[in-house]
């Protein structure tokens, strides 16, 4: 089963967050922490997800979706499945 990660952007005060994708493609996060942050959604946990390091996220940049939370807000994306190789 997949993975969704929610990524602080280097200038946010977010906190990195990652949930299973349920069986129907959906996924949810509760007590997400305000800030900004790119949602990347993979078919696969991402153990090795180098996410502090900004070079090694380059490679991400146009995929997923760029979010800001604000206090108390709720927000509905729709993000592409990026497809890993074993």
């Amino acid at each position: 089963m997949g993975s969704v990660y929610c990524i602080p952007l280097t200038d946010s005060t977010g906190r990195f967050a990652e949930a299973g994708i349920s069986g129907e493609g959906t996924f949810q996060f509760r007590d997400l922490s305000p800030g900004t942050y790119r949602v990347l959604a993979f078919d696969r946990p991402q153990g090795e997800l180098e996410y502090r390091n900004a070079e090694a996220m380059d490679v991400y940049e146009g995929k997923g979706s760029v979010i800001r939370l604000l206090p108390g807000q709720t927000e509905q994306v729709r993000i592409p499945l990026i497809v890993t190789k074993e």
